[in-house]
């Protein structure tokens, strides 16, 4: 979902007559904060794939870190209103995780729709849906197809793909001083 969001942004930025040389003129900050967030993602999945690391109190831990860089890359660019709407659609996510022990819960009704299915939690930091599940309706529980590609995103994912779109947009159009 989100590399069609960056695809969307450069697209509708050139026809809104920008130019993605004009990204250059952006004053994003902390870009490492943002890299490091990711990453410990990345290695966590891994772990949690290979069988070497289990959902709970370390994968909390490392939670807390990742989203930690990405709030902070948030706060130390807030200048721009698209990165805020980002940091939205990231709350939105860390509600519904954090609400259900670290992991996004995810729906059946939408893994029937895109005919996905598998242990989901072997997939990651994912959960199907119960009836102890907290914060349902933030949950992944809207399922997209792009083409051939789909996948099922949650409100924050919507919310954070307007953001990424925007900031896209906005960079484009900027104009060096």
């Amino acid at each position: 979902m989100f590399l069609f969001s960056v695809i969307l942004g450069v697209v509708l930025g050139y026809l809104l007559k920008g130019n993605i040389e004009n990204l250059n003129n952006l004053e994003i900050k902390g870009w490492w904060l943002i890299a490091l967030g990711f990453l410990v993602e990345f290695i966590m999945k891994i772990f949690l794939k290979s069988g070497n690391l289990q959902i709970g109190s370390l994968t909390y831990v490392l939670n807390i870190v990742m989203y930690s860089c990405i709030m902070a890359f948030i706060y130390i660019n807030r200048k721009y209103k698209m990165i805020l709407v980002i940091g939205i659609g990231f709350l939105l996510n860390i509600v519904v995780i954090f609400g259900n022990g670290c992991t996004m819960p995810i729906s059946i009704k939408a893994m029937d729709i895109l005919n996905v299915s598998g242990p989901v939690e072997t997939k990651g930091l994912y959960s199907i849906i119960s009836g102890e599940t907290k914060f349902k309706f933030l949950a992944d529980v809207i399922p997209y197809k792009l083409w051939k590609y789909g996948g099922i995103a949650s409100i924050g994912d919507i919310v954070l793909s307007i953001g990424i779109i925007g900031i896209i947009i906005k960079g484009m159009k900027l104009r060096a001083d």
